[in-house]
């Protein structure tokens, strides 16, 4: 991964967003404070998106799909 300070991509900004797209190469953005940013493409981001929401998505699965069928097992049991 590559990094550059706020002034080294303000001076090549035009260059610095082609080439992330281009490589499908994040680019860590550094201030005179230390703090950081990363520039990714869209295309990156929409799949980091997807990704996210699906591990989610398994996350909450995995722990309320055993409870909710406990809860379908105990109703069964009660039901005449």
């Amino acid at each position: 991964m590559h990094a550059m300070t706020t002034q080294e991509a303000s001076n090549d900004l035009y260059g610095l967003i082609d080439r992330v797209i281009a490589h499908v190469e994040p680019t860590i953005i550094c201030n005179n404070k230390g703090n950081k940013a990363i520039l990714i493409s869209l295309e990156e981001f929409s799949h980091a998106k997807k990704h996210c929401i699906y591990c989610q998505l398994l996350l909450i699965q995995s722990i309320f799909l055993p409870q909710l069928n406990q809860q379908k097992e105990v109703r069964l049991l009660r039901e005449p």
